[in-house]
């Protein structure tokens, strides 16, 4: 939420600063925009999930994903973390390009090659496109997992 605050504050000064009629501001606030539209839309699936008696933990226990890591300790990032020591998930550790977050108890990580081995890193963060995943993949020889692929996989079994 709190990046939400930000960015609003963003718009707001680029509004009122005379910038409205700049096309490349206009199509950078658009992309902005898509992308809460789209963090907006995977909360209120993980909610649904959550109301079905599901969870991503569980899913990620029936595949065999015990020890994992998280790239991306935005929201979604941390509200994971909670979620999977809630349920006994091992989270070795975060990957964050911050490398700030203060909510957890494991070791934050820039991405970089020889990185302790999980079962999969799940990445929070969204891009819109798989480059970020295939590089995670291609830095850490780590299978990744999308979080919305997570929840893509959850609901087409839960909404038969």
């Amino acid at each position: 939420m709190r990046e939400m605050l930000m960015y609003i504050k963003r718009i707001f000064s680029i509004f009122f600063s005379g910038i409205q009629n700049d096309k490349d501001a206009i199509k950078k606030l658009n992309s902005q925009i898509n992308v809460y539209k789209k963090y907006n839309k995977q909360m209120k699936r993980w909610i649904m999930i959550s109301q079905e008696n599901e969870s991503i933990c569980s899913y990620l226990k029936r595949n065999n994903y015990n020890n994992i890591a998280i790239y991306g300790m935005g929201d979604i990032g941390q509200l994971l973390y909670r979620e999977c020591m809630a349920y006994g998930i091992n989270i070795k550790y975060t990957i964050d390009k911050y490398a700030n977050c203060k909510a957890c108890n494991v070791p934050i990580f820039f991405l970089k090659s020889g990185l302790e081995e999980v079962d999969c890193i799940v990445l929070t963060v969204y891009t819109g496109d798989v480059g970020l995943k295939t590089q995670i993949e291609n830095v850490t020889g780590y299978k990744v997992i999308i979080f919305e692929e997570i929840l893509d996989a959850i609901t087409s079994k839960m909404f038969l």
